[in-house]
């Protein structure tokens, strides 16, 4: 504020540069274009609201500030979003990489000294969450390789040729 009142009481008692005021609404007005509510980005990210906020507790999602500094208002910006999604990774998604259940995955990665960084058996958290490049390590160590539906464990030797399957018509 440039000036206060003092014939009037609370926000009406404060006055602003049209300036500043024009600059920081827009700057506002900006930042809800890209950025998402609490429900949204849970929905983006495949999270329900309980499991978002938990995330939020835990640090790691990082939502920008309200303006009153409650949860109601807090929000998620796009590039939070994307860092989320490029670090970690759900149980439900490596299960997925893996063609197995949440519970065999868990097992499966337990057993190589892969634990979650969040999950029932570490804090309490309501899903189990890893770091994307362990997985990705994990998966390019363990996992056979799969080359057709018959589950060859080694390439055809054709498979120098990258283009082979789609040249063969296979």
């Amino acid at each position: 504020p440039t000036a206060v009142t003092k014939n009037a009481t609370g926000f009406s008692s404060l006055l602003f540069d049209k300036t500043y005021a024009f600059k920081m609404w827009a700057e506002l007005a900006r930042e809800r274009r890209t950025s998402f509510a609490i429900q949204p980005a849970a929905r983006i990210l495949h999270l329900s609201s309980q499991a978002f906020r938990a995330l939020v507790k835990k640090g790691l999602l990082q939502c920008l500030p309200s303006l009153g500094g409650h949860e109601r208002g807090l929000r998620l910006s796009q590039e939070e979003i994307d860092r989320f999604q490029s670090t970690y990774m759900s149980g439900a998604e490596v299960a997925k990489q893996l063609r197995t259940s949440t519970k065999t995955s868990f097992a499966l990665l337990q057993e190589a000294g892969l634990l979650p960084v969040s999950g029932p058996h570490v804090d309490g958290g309501r899903l189990n969450l890893y770091r994307r490049d362990d997985v990705a390590r994990y998966l390019y160590e363990h996992r056979p390789h799969i080359t057709s539906p018959t589950k060859r464990t080694h390439p055809p030797p054709e498979m120098d040729n990258p283009w082979y399957f789609l040249s063969q018509g296979s």
